[in-house]
This record gives C-alpha cells, sequence and structure tokens, in this order.
C-alpha cells in the first residue's frame, strides 16, 4: 500500500490496523543559500531510519537535517563539523518529534516504510516535554505521528501547557500561529488541523504537567491543505506588513479573561523567521513579552496599543489591515511620521523604512464606529522635569494602569504602575536586556 504525495496534496489515511505501508512526503527545494525554506517534518511510521532516505550515508553539505534540544537550546545536525554522519544523532525518527530538513536544486519526494503509527485511547502517545530556565525556555518540536492530520483542538494537553501552535510555512519562510479561543472561534494564520507528517513547534510552562497526549480519536481528514485558516474570530483585528516578497502578521483579540500579562491560553509567543530579510510585526506585553497573538481583556474608546516593526530590508513597507471583526473603528499612527489613517476606511498604509528607525513605530487607537479621528481625546499630559518623566491628568482625575517606555531601539527602559492620582513621576530603571533571535544555532 501507498499513500501518494506530489505539489498538488498528500494522500490521508485512517484504519483501525497498524498495516505496512509506504508514505510518501513531498518537500519543496530551497533556491540559494540565502533563503530559508525549511520544513518541519515528522514519521507516520514505527520504526524509520534516517539513512539513507532522508540523509546520505556521507551527509552531502547541500542537504539540513535537524532536530531541536530544548534543555542545551540548540539545533542538532545529522552532520559534524568535518561533514561526517553525527553518532550523536538518532539512527531512526523517534516517532511524536519534528525534524527540520531542506534539500536544493529541486523538489523532492521522500518516503517513510513500515507499520503505521495506532494509538488507542486506551494506550496513546504521550510526549513529555521540558522548559529548562536560560536555554530552551520550553520550546519544544513535535510531529504528528499519522499518515493522516490530527485536530490540535481535542489533542489532550497537561496543565503546563500553553494552548498555541506555531507551524514553520518553508514557502512562506516565516511562523505561522494558531490559538482556539473556546466557543468564539479561533484566532492566527493557521490551522487546527495539522497536515500529516507535518512538525509542529509549542511552547511548555516552567510549572505543570509538561505533555501532550495523542490518540488515534484525534485524526480527522481534513486540513490537507497546509495551514489553511479559518475566519477571523470576533472582537479581533490583523496586521500584514509586506516588503519585498516577505510578510508578516501579527493580531489582536478582546477577551474578558484575557490579561495584558502572556497568558498561554490566549497569547502567543512571536517566533522569528529564520531569513532576516523577513519584516517583523508585534505587539508586547505588560511582562515584556513579544507576542504574535495578543489576547487583552477589554476594548475601550481611547485604548492605544504600541506596535513594534522590524524592517528585514530597508525600504517600502506596506501594512494592511483586517479589522472587520474588531466592533470599533481602528486608527494606525506612525510615530515617526505623524500620519493617522482610519484603517476601517482604509486598511492599507505604505511607508518607507531606514536605519535608525524605532522599533515602537506605530501605535493602534480605538474609538467606537462612526466616531471621528478629531474626537479622540487625549486626556494626558506627558513632559519631562530633571531625570524624571510626568505624566499628568487634564481633567484632574487619578491616573490608574501601567505605564511602558521604550528606548529607539524598541528596548524596554522603565515599567511603572500609575500612582492612580492626577500626577505620576516616573524614575529611569534598569534597561532590559533585549531576547536573543529564534533561528538556527
Amino acid at each position: 500500500m501507498v499513500i501518494k504525495s506530489d505539489a498538488t496534496g498528500t494522500g490521508s489515511l485512517i484504519t483501525s490496523s497498524t498495516p505496512t505501508a509506504t508514505v510518501e512526503r513531498y518537500l519543496t527545494n530551497y533556491a540559494s543559500g540565502t533563503d530559508k525554506k525549511y520544513h518541519f517534518i515528522s514519521s507516520p511510521v514505527d520504526a524509520q531510519s534516517i539513512r539513507e532516505e532522508f540523509v546520505a550515508n556521507s551527509p552531502l553539505s547541500t542537504v539540513d537535517f535537524y532536530k531541536f534540544d530544548e534543555p542545551t537550546y540548540f539545533w542538532i545536525n545529522t552532520k559534524t563539523d568535518i561533514g561526517a554522519w553525527n553518532p550523536a544523532f538518532e539512527s531512526n525518527f523517534v516517532v511524536g518529534r519534528g525534524y527540520m530538513v531542506a534539500y536544493p536544486t529541486e523538489p523532492v519526494t521522500k518516503t517513510f516504510t513500515g507499520n503505521l503509527n495506532s494509538y488507542t485511547s486506551g494506550l496513546p502517545l504521550t510526549l513529555t516535554l521540558t522548559n529548562t530556565t536560560g536555554k530552551g525556555e520550553g520550546w519544544n518540536l513535535l510531529g504528528n505521528p499519522f499518515p493522516s492530520a490530527i485536530d490540535w483542538d481535542i489533542v489532550t494537553k497537561g496543565n503546563g501547557m500553553d494552548n498555541a501552535l506555531y507551524y514553520y510555512d518553508a514557502a512562506y519562510e516565516n511562523y505561522r500561529y494558531y490559538i482556539q479561543l473556546g466557543t468564539v472561534g479561533s484566532i492566527g494564520s493557521g490551522s487546527r488541523y495539522i497536515p500529516a507528517m507535518q512538525g509542529f513547534m509549542v511552547h511548555a510552562k516552567s510549572t505543570g504537567t509538561k505533555t501532550i497526549t495523542i490518540s488515534n480519536d484525534n485524526r480527522v481528514h481534513s486540513g490537507q491543505i497546509l495551514y489553511k485558516s479559518g475566519e477571523a474570530a470576533p472582537w479581533s483585528l490583523s496586521l500584514k506588513v509586506n516588503s519585498s516578497g516577505f510578510e508578516d502578521a501579527m493580531f489582536v483579540h478582546f477577551n474578558s479573561a484575557a490579561t495584558t500579562q502572556f497568558d498561554g491560553k490566549y497569547d502567543a509567543y512571536k517566533l522569528t523567521s529564520y531569513n532576516t530579510q523577513v519584516p517583523q510585526i508585534y505587539t508586547m506585553s505588560s511582562d515584556e513579552s513579544k507576542l504574535a497573538i495578543n489576547g487583552l481583556p477589554t476594548l475601550a474608546e481611547g485604548l492605544e496599543i504600541p506596535v513594534f516593526f522590524k524592517a528585514g530590508v530597508n525600504g517600502q513597507q506596506t501594512i494592511t489591515a483586517d479589522v472587520s471583526q474588531a466592533m470599533s473603528t481602528v486608527f494606525l499612527t506612525d510615530l515617526k511620521t505623524s500620519a493617522t489613517q482610519n484603517l476601517r476606511l482604509n486598511p492599507t498604509y505604505s511607508f518607507t523604512s531606514g536605519d535608525g528607525d524605532a522599533a515602537n513605530r506605530f501605535l493602534l487607537r480605538f474609538a467606537a464606529v462612526g466616531i471621528n479621528e478629531t474626537t479622540i481625546v487625549q486626556p494626558i499630559a506627558i513632559y519631562t522635569a530633571g531625570n524624571a518623566i510626568c505624566l499628568s491628568s487634564k481633567t484632574g482625575a487619578s491616573l490608574k494602569g501601567d505605564v511602558f517606555v521604550y528606548n529607539m531601539m524598541g528596548q524596554l527602559i522603565l515599567h511603572q504602575p500609575l500612582s492612580e492620582n492626577p500626577l505620576t513621576r516616573l524614575n529611569f530603571g534598569q534597561q532590559r536586556k533585549p531576547e536573543p533571535p529564534w533561528r538556527p544555532h
């Protein structure tokens, strides 16, 4: 029995037994040494050798085959520095583990041969994950163990797991994200359905039960189109930036159960592309995490959300917004040019980036539907006095909430609660160390 795969799609099989089969996996190639068209793959059979179907016995310098090791925060290669097979690398695919691969010249079709994996509800596949402080910080690369898709929404997750699903899309050369938001829908550019033989990233918390449990009951025939996403959830919006043929996206949604801090139930961390030419757009949580998906508790008139941007290639950039589900008029302000645009009336904003641009370049502002921009009130005056920044209420009302101050590089240098008085003085603290980029070592 052969399950076929080509440029048009991949076959899907759900069976109650464990027959011997050959399962094909079509993989596009990378075009040059500068692009990062990696694929995350996994094995649908119980004992698939890595050599020499996937890596030659004398590994080719042009072929990449990695696994990610969370405890050391390191991508481990099948090749040694002198181009020989790495003797510390496993000989067979580990079922449930994802691998990162890239092949040159032209697309390839790789085959897995063996007994198809099967896990009854009484004997599921339980994957135990790790969170190592100062190293991988909870990032684990897993893989779909079946020759069919699985439904992430019904996969059993331990209470030490975040809800978000992270794909790396080879054609997109960037990550896609997905979170289920209960009964209101989902958000992100990814899908709940993890395709056959697809690897994916998940994040484990520092506490709790860090397990993912997969069984035959999670299998579905849906979702064979990679990363296809559904409709946007109510009370949400997205911004997509495009530059030089590359793009990146961020998402915001509102839920009364969410908080301004990172919450694994409603938020997704920002993972950067391995290709440095890909732009980055994201928001920040109140506890200083970069977010691709940001769940906030309340959409109120006058709400402002800083939006951070980093160009992959300086020059012309275009932001395209989807605010159809935002339930509000949304304004985008370019803090460099002072230009403000109503995204409900015109969802496309073009601008030019250059060296020295501040990372916190943009601001999202919200007003009730139909209210003109000129009616938005700025009730706070901001000024400096000596080494302090002062915030003063124009109305005499108490100032409540938190304030964040960033330097020109977009690094957080001050976070302080407001005093709940009409005047707050902010004293400078220690500069925060920027986070390392997420790419292979």
